[in-house]
């Protein structure tokens, strides 16, 4: 039995593999899920091989963040991620959108600092311009400009058509027939006492 087993150690070179799983365990297992555009990209200790082929070292990412689907992120959020493909890195090109699973702090030898996230390969981070659907319409993120409501409640005995009478008119009428009547009630009293 001993004879048939091999031992296969384990080295840099190898390809990594993971499961992605569904979306909602994704989301699950991320501290930030969001989608932004890479608007920077900054390199560290990285030996380029040719282009978006890279060994070693980490990048650290600026996305303009659209919408956020879970955890706190900026408008303008960076996140840390190693670039060595066998290392599950993952390389993420300026002017794309991404949909972003980030993790507090390090992961997978990816240093972040504590205005940042992680991410891998493995995490599911991707180039898409919409989240699954599971993930509902999210909220804009930290900083962005207040947003209107997405529709304004209505009471059903209000008319808010464009014929409804604005409350500016309502007033200056009620004010009208307030002194009519004031005058009504002076000519009565007048004419009584005569």
């Amino acid at each position: 039995m001993l004879a048939t087993a091999i031992v296969v150690p384990a080295t840099a070179a190898q390809a990594c593999s993971c499961g992605l799983g569904t979306p909602t365990e994704r989301l699950d297992r991320a501290d930030a899920v969001f989608i932004g555009e890479v608007v920077a990209r900054k390199g560290k200790r990285v030996e380029e091989v040719n282009e978006n082929v890279f060994i070693g070292g980490q990048f650290t990412y600026t996305f303009a963040v659209e919408r956020v689907y879970k955890g706190e992120v900026d408008v303008n959020q960076r996140v840390a991620a190693g670039v060595d493909g066998a290392a599950c890195g993952i390389v993420l090109n300026p002017g794309q959108t991404y949909l972003v699973y980030g993790t507090a702090g390090n992961t997978l030898g990816v240093k972040a600092a504590p205005d940042e996230y992680s991410t891998h390969l493995c995490s599911g981070t991707g180039k898409a311009t919409t989240a699954p659907a599971v993930y509902g319409d999210g909220e804009p993120p930290i900083g962005a400009p207040v947003e209107p409501p997405l529709s304004t409640p209505t009471d059903p005995d209000l008319d808010t058509s464009a014929s409804a009478v604005p409350t500016s008119a309502v007033v200056a009428g009620a004010a009208i027939l307030g002194l009519a009547l004031i005058v009504v009630l002076l000519y009565l009293r007048r004419r009584r006492s005569v």
